[in-house]
């Protein structure tokens, strides 16, 4: 019979404790997928082409949540308002959007910024010709 000692009978508990406390998280982060809703007509940030949103939030959100944490990404476009009304009746499972208080009624929020965007316009010179051929 194989004798065990005091702290290796501690660690065991110890571990067995933290595997029943993560236990939640494990059963979550085997389904993998996340219906993200967005503004279908908030170029460049998130916009519905083809059928298909794309942009740049559309895009970080497939790097982040896709490509580095194994998310199936199923992207939804609509108004704003219906987009958020969606995640707040459980119809949706996330956006990409700041905090407020009205919001934090019925959305988690992370800690960081997953993005950080700038202001939505950009100003280029008007005198050179490739320049002028750039317009949203």
């Amino acid at each position: 019979m194989t004798k065990i000692s005091r702290r290796n009978a501690l660690a065991m508990i110890g571990t067995a404790g933290l595997a029943a406390s993560l236990a939640p998280s494990f059963v979550l982060a085997s389904n993998k997928s996340m219906i993200c809703n967005w503004n279908r007509n908030f170029p460049p940030y998130s916009m519905e082409r083809n059928g298909k949103m794309t942009g740049i939030l559309v895009e970080c959100v497939n790097e982040l949540l896709g490509k580095r944490m194994g998310y199936t990404l199923e992207h939804q476009g609509y108004n704003w308002p219906k987009a958020q009304d969606l995640v707040r009746a459980g119809k949706g499972d996330t956006l990409c959007t700041n905090p407020t208080k009205a919001r934090k009624q019925y959305m988690l929020f992370s800690e960081e910024p997953m993005v950080e965007a700038c202001p939505p316009y950009s100003v280029w010179q008007t005198t050179r010709a490739s320049m002028k051929s750039i317009r949203y």
